[in-house]
């Protein structure tokens, strides 16, 4: 629902609606089953999230440095040493891989045609139980009729079933027995739906290669990532590019030339040294389009 208006009842009268009686009102004039509105929703914010991913997960990294296993009562010490794009990183989701979790609200529209529109991600949902109503009271000692409006905050039912359930089910999630619940154990997942599953990954592979290259860039970053995810102070030097270059058939001098050419172009002069996640994807494309790397130019057509 919206978040203007009075604060709803989740029945007919209030600007907000429960989803339930959205989905009624949707089959009752034939419009969208139960099921295909699910299937749809899910598509959308399953690849939103991958699309995101990313990014969430280098901001997650440079919070929670990744730790040794066994190095110290604490969860071991913080890796330390410089950028090595020749080692796998198999131990993406270590023990310390749970440590926060984030709630991000889904503006979503549809269309005459029950089309699913995506308007915007809020990173901070507002979690507020209360509305905005304007009043008027009568002016003391004013002339007769005299009133004034003041905005006031009341309690709004609706807000607060949907937002105690998301919040609480969310903490029941994160808590569950230090790992996340099974995609079909719904007594745990509660009110939330899994978007991405075993059943459903292979489904969206293809644009999972974004999360691919987001590991290569923080194994070659290596604790410079925890200075900055962004490329601000921190990122892939020129040195880890060449070594990366270098596995893949390109020579050093050339992968230089690509690392000067793509930090120059968005900063306007090389003043950035460093390559940010961004930069960094137009750079493996670059390398993937030399005739002497092992990829082929095919591969990077459409990069440039």
């Amino acid at each position: 629902g919206g978040d203007g208006g009075d604060g709803g009842d989740g029945g007919g009268g209030g600007s907000k609606r429960y989803l339930s009686d959205l989905l009624k009102a949707l089959e009752a004039q034939g419009l969208m089953a139960t099921d295909e509105f699910f299937d749809g929703l899910k598509d959308l914010i399953a690849k939103t999230l991958i699309a995101y991913q990313p990014t969430l997960a280098l901001g997650y990294r440079q919070s929670f440095p990744r730790r040794r296993a066994g190095g110290g009562a604490g969860g071991g010490g913080d890796v330390s040493g410089g950028s090595n794009c020749d080692e796998p990183d198999d131990d993406e989701e270590g023990d310390d891989s749970f440590r926060c979790f984030q709630i991000l609200g889904f503006d979503v529209m549809l269309d005459e045609e029950c089309g699913f529109h995506l308007l915007e991600v809020n990173s901070n949902p507002s979690l507020s139980i209360t509305h905005e109503a304007e009043v008027e009271t009568e002016v003391e000692g004013g002339p007769v009729g005299a009133v004034s409006t003041n905005t006031v905050h009341l309690e709004s039912p609706i807000d607060e079933k949907i937002k105690t359930t998301a919040v609480g089910d969310a903490l029941r999630i994160v808590c569950h027995r230090g790992q996340l619940p099974a995609d079909d154990d719904t007594e745990a997942l509660r009110s939330y739906i899994p978007v991405l599953t075993e059943a459903t990954e292979s489904k969206f592979e293809d644009i999972q290669i974004l999360d691919k290259v987001r590991r290569i860039y923080a194994q070659c970053a290596g604790v410079r990532l925890q200075s900055s995810y962004d490329g601000a102070g921190g990122g892939v030097s020129s040195s880890a590019f060449q070594r990366l270059g270098k596995r893949l058939g390109v020579h050093s001098t050339a992968a230089d030339l690509i690392f000067v050419k793509i930090c120059t172009l968005e900063s306007g002069g090389f003043s950035n040294r460093m390559m940010s996640l961004a930069q960094f994807t137009d750079g493996l494309l670059a390398l993937a389009a030399d005739e002497k790397s092992g990829i082929g130019v095919e591969c990077a057509g459409g990069g440039g």
